[in-house]
């Protein structure tokens, strides 16, 4: 009899382990860290480069235009002294475009017109599609520069 119930309680196992579906394909992620500098080149004209930092030199991974557009500036209300901003910055490279959205914080105060803030990859194209990203920033509104730093994200 205890023999019998084993066999039964054996027979059960397998038919459960039958009944599970078989697991989804395997994702590989792969996160490359990077750096985008954007300058003012020429009056209004933004140029950018998109480098990887690595023990050796930096190498170049793409270059092209920028468009950045400031979309909301508001007040901190509670210390009157900084400006909180968000926006996009449009990437155009030789590979694709990137599309940054950003958020950052910036000093009233001239002296002080650094914005540093956070960034996020709302759409690439080309290249870029279907990545994913995120890192932080700061910008000298008097030069017209921006440096983003972060991770770009893509399945293999």
């Amino acid at each position: 009899m205890k023999h019998l119930i084993h066999t039964l309680a054996f027979a059960a196992t397998i038919e459960a382990l039958a009944a599970v579906p078989p697991a989804a394909p395997a994702t590989i992620v792969r996160a490359v860290p990077i750096v985008i500098d954007v300058c003012a080149h020429g009056g209004a004209v933004r140029v950018f480069t998109l480098t990887e930092p690595t023990p050796r030199p930096l190498r170049t991974s793409d270059a092209g235009t920028a468009v950045l557009s400031v979309d909301e500036r508001r007040p901190n209300s509670s210390r009157g002294r900084f400006l909180y901003l968000s926006g996009t910055e449009l990437l155009r490279g030789e590979q694709g475009t990137l599309t940054l959205g950003w958020t950052g914080q910036r000093s009233e105060d001239p002296q002080r017109g650094r914005i540093v803030g956070t960034w996020i990859l709302i759409r690439g194209t080309g290249a870029y599609a279907g990545f994913r990203g995120r890192g932080e920033f700061v910008s000298d509104s008097a030069r017209g520069s921006s440096r983003y730093r972060g991770i770009l994200i893509t399945a293999v």
